[in-house]
């Protein structure tokens, strides 16, 4: 691992995660930042955690079940409706 430590705002932009997204996959264990300060509790990633972990949390916030874009198109709903 590099010596290379960003805070979690810089690592955010990086990756295209979000900080609240960063935090919640910490907590969960998948992506561990590099050093934790005990004093402010301020998270600190490694560059290269980047490219090495990114994917599999990327991977695994798309695993989850599909939504219905269009919830409102059932079969009790018409298609369609026409103005007269």
């Amino acid at each position: 691992m590099s010596t290379n430590t960003v805070p979690i705002g810089e690592f955010s932009k990086l990756t295209h995660l979000s900080v609240k997204a960063l935090r919640h996959y910490h907590a969960i264990g998948l992506l561990e930042p590099a050093a934790i300060d005990t004093e402010s509790s301020y998270r600190r990633y490694d560059t290269d955690q980047e490219k090495a972990r990114v994917t599999g949390a990327n991977r695994w916030s798309c695993s989850g079940p599909a939504r219905s874009g269009n919830a409102t198109n059932t079969e009790d709903t018409p298609r369609s409706t026409s103005i007269r």
